[in-house]
């Protein structure tokens, strides 16, 4: 399963964001969650450093196999990019920030593609061969 764009209830409360009984049903059947930059869901001041908040969360408690990155830069709810996120060069900036609380480049590399990639990857051959 993939649950493309939400981040966590333990680091901001909010409808869309997932609790840690639902990321602990995802790293159990092998999913992903893409970390979102809608802001309403990182945070009263949303920012890359807050969304590595989430991140860290996530990868604190459950590994670095169930995080991918879910930008929405196409739809984020008519609401202004959290602060150092405004295009896509800012990702460099989440990256950064995550490196300098201790992910290696192969967690971000999970983070970046690989995750999203293998769950991809192991459903589209049901698809192929049902």
């Amino acid at each position: 399963m993939i649950v493309s764009h939400a981040n966590v209830k333990g680091v901001r409360s909010h409808a869309r964001n997932l609790d840690d009984e639902q990321l602990e049903a995802l790293k159990n059947n092998g999913g992903v969650v893409g970390a979102t930059f809608i802001p309403p869901t990182i945070g009263d001041q949303p920012s890359y450093r807050r969304l590595a908040d989430h991140t860290m969360y996530i990868h604190d408690r459950f590994g670095s196999e169930i995080i991918a990155i879910g930008t929405d830069y196409f739809g984020l709810l008519n609401v202004d990019e959290p602060e150092g996120l405004e295009d896509i060069t800012g990702i460099g900036r989440l990256w950064d920030e995550l490196k300098s609380r201790g992910l290696g480049d192969r967690d971000l590399e999970k983070i970046a593609y690989l995750n999203a990639m293998r769950v991809v990857q192991a459903n589209a051959v049901r698809w192929v061969n049902p």
